[in-house]
């Protein structure tokens, strides 16, 4: 990884970096859709323009692996501009400056955010061309303007088709935007997507978008709780957005399961930051994410038993029942995320972390608002682990059930720590992280083979059957045999002080 772009992250702490801020709505949908779009949009008038735009990075991906992205657009009129983007999700951040003698490494707005080490590696990735029809407005009291694009990017002899429905905020109330969204989705099946021109282009090159990393969080002891929130939900509803994108695309389950931990993990958000919440709010939220978390259950938990029982003998009768039934799993699952459900659901989730919706309006909501995080922090880690501890009693003696319960408070007390853990970075902290998820890995795994009984029992295997719940069995007690060790970490990390304690 180059080294210019930890100059590029120190820069942006000290505020030195990017000035101009993007607030927009990007939906993907079909070409046949983009005429019933405008004919709803507020507004008179409409400005065509075909755009050439070539996008640059390093032979490694190092811009968009940070969610960055470099490009020279050139219109139908001549004019040529070059754009540095930051940022993912609603808003980000973005300079721009005329470029009428082509790609500029040395200007001073790009030398402000990447070292010459960086700069000098940049090279032509792909080029996105694009039909543009866009308007301005004004809708309560806000100016928005819509643009309808169609086009594709291009590396070499690779395609891949682009027509999107994108809602900039000029200025006013990002409330607006999303009341905007949500009118115009009724008239067309648009799906909110934070896959933008630079992500889908990259695609060419890598197959799979880049994902936010808990490194990228910035959250210090000024940090308020509620920015807080807004920053935590923020990434992890990116994510699960990203990869419901992915495995809507691939059918991966590599991808749903990546899909699922970002729903666990917003989850774990609002549970954690609760106190601050519209509790009527929240709830829908959750259920929301409840119903995400059944609908790609089946297919996640036939994954799992697919990569456990079936490596020895992947061709045999109860690999092909297996391979049968994930084959539906999933074509049920993708058929989920195609509905108007989850359209619907990302929608109301953007708004809903966005806006100021999420915040409670109560006393005492109002009051942890104005808390200290690192206080606040410390207090939900405590009741965290406080739960661990009721329920972690001798895993030896825990039946299935149980022992299934004590590894959710485990993650949930991991999900937490993760989020904090640059208020209490240190070695112990990254230690007692490691043994969180070692602890969660070993309980997880008996979980699974608890869920592999009903599932080899739906399977109609006949004689098979039994053969496949031996399989099982075996797999139980060896496992079962290292809960000792897994105790003796459980009891360690319960009999320590915690990091966050100092």
């Amino acid at each position: 990884m180059f080294r210019g772009l930890n100059c590029l992250q120190k820069r942006e702490r000290q505020g030195a970096s990017l000035t101009g801020r993007e607030v927009e709505l990007k939906f993907r949908c079909e070409a046949r859709d983009l005429d019933a779009v405008l004919a709803a949009a507020p507004g008179e008038g409409l400005q065509t323009r075909d755009l050439v735009s070539t996008y640059f990075d390093t032979p490694d991906g190092a811009l968009s692996g940070r969610h960055m992205s470099l490009r020279l657009r050139e219109s139908a009129g001549g004019a040529v501009v070059q754009t540095f983007k930051a940022g993912q999700g609603l808003t980000r951040q973005e300079l721009e400056w005329p470029a009428p003698q082509g790609l500029d490494l040395g200007h001073p707005k790009l030398r402000a955010v990447l070292k010459a080490p960086l700069r000098k590696a940049l090279a032509e990735a792909f080029t996105v061309t694009i039909s543009r029809r866009q308007r301005t407005f004004d809708y309560k009291g806000a100016q928005i303007e819509l643009a309808l694009d169609e086009g594709e990017a291009r590396r070499g002899d690779q395609r891949r088709a682009i027509c999107e429905v994108e809602l900039e905020l000029k200025s006013g109330s990002s409330a607006a935007l999303f009341d905007l969204a949500r009118e115009l989705s009724r008239v067309a099946p648009l799906r909110l997507s934070f896959l933008g021109k630079a992500s889908q282009g990259q695609m060419l090159v890598q197959q799979a978008p880049s994902f936010s990393r808990d490194t990228d969080l910035a959250l210090t002891r000024d940090t308020s709780p509620g920015e807080a929130f807004q920053v935590l939900a923020r990434r992890a509803f990116v994510d699960l957005t990203l990869h419901a994108e992915a495995y809507s695309e691939s059918g991966h389950g590599r991808a749903l399961h990546s899909l699922r931990v970002s729903t666990r993990r917003l989850k774990s958000y609002l549970a954690t930051f609760s106190p601050l919440q519209d509790e009527t709010a929240a709830s829908a939220v959750r259920k929301h994410l409840n119903w995400l978390l059944q609908v790609s259950a089946e297919a996640r938990n036939l994954d799992v038993f697919a990569e456990t029982y079936l490596q020895s003998d992947p061709s045999g009768p109860l690999a092909q029942a297996v391979k049968a039934a994930s084959a539906s799993a999933h074509a049920r699952t993708r058929a989920a995320l195609a509905s108007g459900r989850l359209r619907q659901l990302l929608l109301d989730l953007a708004a809903w972390v966005e806006t100021d919706a999420w915040q409670g309006r109560s006393d005492q909501a109002a009051g942890a608002l104005k808390q200290r995080l690192r206080p606040f922090a410390r207090r939900v880690l405590n009741q965290s682990l406080k739960r661990l501890a009721r329920h972690a009693k001798d895993l030896r003696a825990l039946d299935p059930e149980a022992r299934h319960l004590v590894r959710l408070k485990a993650k949930r007390l991991r999900y937490v720590l993760e989020a904090f853990i640059p208020l209490f970075a240190s070695g112990h902290a990254t230690r007692y992280l490691t043994t969180l998820r070692a602890i969660q890995t070993d309980l997880g795994d008996l979980n699974d083979a608890a869920a592999a009984v009903p599932l080899v029992q739906g399977l109609n295997l006949g004689d098979g059957e039994t053969l496949a719940l031996q399989g099982i069995a075996a797999r139980t007690t060896a496992l079962e045999a290292g809960l000792a060790t897994t105790n003796r970490k459980l009891r360690r990390l319960l009999d320590q002080a915690p990091p966050w304690a100092t």
